[in-house]
């Protein structure tokens, strides 16, 4: 999670007297560091960090509040880009150009489906318990961006829960003007297709191509600050999964292969170190965050035999995975 998204966690809940020291605690980011923009919370840190909004705030649908009052200039320069594009889909791709400058919990895929557009939401690490704060906060800061990008209904036609429903359903009746349906498979937003063609009533040629720009230098000075092993680290954080070989990483960075090689070792590591550290915790957030077997969770590491990961796992830890589970 990027320190911007921190920063609006403070904004909106400071005013109902929520002290941010307590927000940030055991998160390790304090009020001196949460405005580098270089700061970032690992899964474990976003983890705290929720808890402690939930616990503070004694609302379960907490995460309904604060998606639901999000704008688009929360976002800086990228909202702007967004703001101004022509149309809906445009500006969708916008934000996915600059993902950087907008870290997410949970990824998406958009598909069509019949005369509807189908986004569904997934997670980019195990979040457990902490699923349906993520969810509810994503699915109406969706609409609430929609919302402000064509002046109007943001046109969701139903929505999808995989979490149980609500003792009270008060809270979604009152925010989404639509069928929402729970303990589903997937977690999915259904809206009419015809939302992506619609204009966006601030659309400005020249405004788009200047924060574009500026966008993309932000981008490149967020990336360049940072060493070559934790962006391959926050890869492989991101895409769950995929386990690129060298030269696919390489590709990946926008590099040659002896360039990512002698990038690393410059910082004093290899390709395959970086990618056991990152096995390694993203192995241990699915052991304790989720029920996923370990032939999964090898699988999903690129492991295609459960005794090498478990033999991995060992020497990562000193632990058997049954043990630490």
């Amino acid at each position: 999670m990027a320190s911007q998204k921190i920063r609006y966690y403070l904004s909106k809940l400071e005013p109902e007297g929520y002290a941010a020291e307590d927000i940030l605690r055991g998160t390790g980011v304090d009020l001196d560091t949460v405005d580098d923009a270089a700061t970032q919370l690992s899964p474990v840190q976003y983890q705290r960090l929720i808890s402690n909004i939930l616990e503070l705030t004694a609302d379960a649908h907490i995460g309904l509040q604060l998606g639901s009052r999000y704008s688009l200039g929360d976002l800086g320069v990228l909202g702007y880009a967004v703001l101004s594009s022509k149309t809906v889909k445009l500006a969708g791709d916008v934000m996915n150009r600059y993902n950087e400058l907008n870290e997410k919990v949970l990824t998406l895929e958009s598909y069509a489906h019949g005369d509807r557009w189908c986004v569904e939401l997934r997670e980019i690490f195990p979040l457990g318990a902490l699923r349906q704060f993520a969810v509810e906060e994503y699915v109406a800061r969706i609409q609430a961006i929609l919302s402000q990008l064509i002046n109007g209904p943001a046109g969701l036609v139903e929505l999808h829960f995989s979490f149980p429903q609500p003792a009270s359903l008060q809270q979604y009746q009152a925010l989404f003007d639509c069928p929402c349906f729970f303990d589903r498979p997937k977690d999915l937003i259904y809206m009419d297709q015809s939302v992506l063609d619609k204009p966006i009533s601030f659309a400005n040629e020249t405004v788009n191509r200047i924060c574009e720009d500026q966008c993309s230098k932000l981008v490149q000075e967020l990336t360049g600050s940072r060493g070559l092993a934790d962006r391959i680290m926050r890869f492989l954080y991101r895409n769950p999964g995929l386990i690129p070989n060298t030269d696919e990483m390489a590709g990946k960075m926008n590099m040659s292969t002896r360039s990512l090689r002698s990038k690393l070792q410059q910082e004093g590591t290899t390709y395959q170190a970086v990618l056991d550290e990152a096995r390694k915790n993203i192995a241990i957030e699915w052991l304790e965050n989720t029920d996923i077997t370990p032939k999964e969770i090898g699988f999903m590491l690129g492991y295609s035999d459960v005794g090498n990961f478990r033999r991995a796992f060992r020497s990562w830890t000193n632990k058997k995975v049954s043990d630490f589970r």
